[in-house]
């Protein structure tokens, strides 16, 4: 970033006093936020709710997303993301009900995918053994996509994020406020952490 910097202003001979972190401050001062575009961290994110992914994956501009896909894995075992309003001390009928609803659901999930499976089995008759590799994955993505409809909404997933600096700083200064939604305000303030480190 400092050499983009120095690239726009031809300034490489007379450097700043300071170095490289009093440049990149004087660079977010006067908002020449282009030269952090040149700068990309990616990072794991894991255990958040597929709303708050939803959230996160509309930050496009700068941003690459590679998310889990509840075609291909095996949601039967998966885990839901408890929202933190539930997890307030008084907020413990909430916490109940919302974990009774989520238990149903996955009990639903897992009962859609068996039945569905069965079917399509029924389907390839006495062969069922002889089928390869291919034609079972085939036979449980049919199933699980089936299926994944009457998942949690918070069901837990994970994400590999690629931004450029500017876009992450982005994201922290939009969803790390008090007006945004609780996860990933929280989520926010783990990716500046990680960043900062």
């Amino acid at each position: 970033s400092e050499a983009a910097g120095r690239v726009c202003y031809d300034s490489f001979a007379s450097p700043r006093p300071g170095g490289n972190s009093a440049y990149l401050e004087h660079i977010k001062e006067s908002g020449h936020g282009s030269t952090l575009e040149h700068a990309n961290y990616t990072l794991f994110i894991g255990d958040i709710s597929r709303p708050c992914a939803q959230q996160l994956t509309r930050h496009r501009a700068g941003f690459a997303y590679s998310m889990r896909s509840q075609r291909y894995v095996d949601e039967t075992n998966g885990a839901v993301v408890v929202p933190p309003e539930y997890l307030a001390p008084d907020a413990r009928d909430e916490y109940l009900s919302f974990m009774s609803v989520t238990a149903n659901q996955w009990a639903t999930y897992r009962a859609l995918v068996e039945l569905t499976t069965a079917r399509i089995l029924g389907e390839h008759g006495e062969c069922n053994l002889s089928l390869s590799r291919e034609q079972r994955t085939e036979i449980r993505k049919r199933a699980r996509q089936a299926a994944r409809g009457v998942l949690p909404a918070n069901t837990a997933t994970a994400l590999f994020a690629t931004a450029n600096a500017r876009a992450w700083r982005h994201f922290v200064e939009t969803r790390g406020t008090l007006p945004a939604d609780l996860e990933i305000r929280g989520l926010a303030v783990r990716v500046l952490l990680a960043l900062r480190t």
